[in-house]
Parts: structure tokens; sequence; C-alpha cells
């Protein structure tokens, strides 16, 4: 009865361990939309990059102020590289046209 519980116990710690929903990578991907900063979970005032993984499909991103003027727009390929962007303000709003995947880092 130990060796069973020992057992359970063991593959119960490695079942936690592999089961993972949400990948690494992902964290930051946006689909195509409009995002306010203030909703995204990554950090402030801090300059990032910005690509399109997809291996298909381009996008087009664009970056306003709290008043609506535009900051910053970047048209990303397929597969494109990494572009710097702007440090984001938690006013600023997110604007994503087609149906690349967009990923901030």
């Amino acid at each position: 009865m130990k060796k069973f519980m020992v057992l359970f116990l063991v593959f119960l710690c490695i079942s936690f361990n592999i089961i993972n929903p949400l990948p690494v990578f992902a964290q930051n991907t946006l689909k195509q939309g409009i995002y306010k900063v203030s909703d995204l979970n990554i950090p402030q005032n801090k300059f990032y990059t910005v690509q399109n993984f997809s291996k298909t499909n381009t996008s087009f991103i664009q970056f306003f102020d709290g008043n609506g003027k535009m900051i910053q727009a970047i048209n990303l390929t397929p597969n494109s590289l990494k572009y710097d962007i702007i440090a984001l303000d938690p006013n600023f709003t997110i604007v994503i046209l087609g149906d690349g995947d967009v990923s901030i880092d």
C-alpha cells in the first residue's frame, strides 16, 4: 500500500509539471483587434520589440497615445524580423490589422 501511495504521489507531481496551458512564447501574442496597454500583461515604460511570426499572413500595427494621436506604425511581413517599438504607456492603444500573429517582447 505504501508503494502504491508513493507512486501515486510521484505521478501526481509529475503530471502537474507537464500540464502548462499557455506556452511561454504565446503570452503576449496578439491577433487582429484593438488593445489597451493597461489591459495587457506587459510592464509599461519599457522598450519592446514586435514581430509577426505567422508564416503566411501580414499584419499592420499602430500605436496611439491617450489623445488618439498615432505615435508609431509598422507593417509586419510574414516571419518578420523583430522591430523596436516605443516605450508603452498604460493609456496607449494598440491597433492590429491583418491575420498575422503578432508578438510583443
